[in-house]
């Protein structure tokens, strides 16, 4: 008899030992779904994995909801310095950062980037959260 493709993908994760992987295990997420221009977010990093992860949230991306996608064009630039080497967050840890939103922020749809370097290097996208005149 013949497993459904759904099975086989469950089988497939439960023995390669990545359940724990699985969307959610690393979340960024902010503080509040809403914010005025020049307000601070508040951002924190769950590792809810097995494994430790290298991170820098210093480096956080902001991208507004455009049609058909998000971009950081047209955004003001953000400019500090971050340190060059990343930080470690053990498995089963959060790290908080702050994020100064620029006063001149047009309303809008806005999530945050940053890279994480997990079992890959990838890019994780924060909650969306909306900005403009409360």
């Amino acid at each position: 008899m013949k497993a459904p493709p759904t099975s086989l993908l469950l089988l497939a994760v439960l023995l390669t030992g990545c359940a724990e992987d699985l969307p959610d295990a690393l979340r960024l997420r902010t503080d509040a779904d809403s914010y005025l221009p020049g307000a601070r977010v508040t951002v924190t990093l769950v590792n809810d994995t097995s494994a430790p992860l290298a991170y820098n949230l210093c480096s956080l991306q902001l991208e507004q909801r455009v049609e058909g996608g998000w971009s950081a064009e047209g955004l003001p630039e953000r400019t500090v310095s971050c340190p060059t080497v990343d930080e470690q967050l053990p498995a089963g840890e959060r790290a908080q950062a702050g994020y100064v939103l620029d006063p001149s922020l047009p309303a809008g749809d806005f999530h945050l980037l940053t890279t994480v370097e997990h079992a890959l290097r990838e890019q994780l996208a924060s909650n969306v959260f909306r900005v403009g005149p409360g």
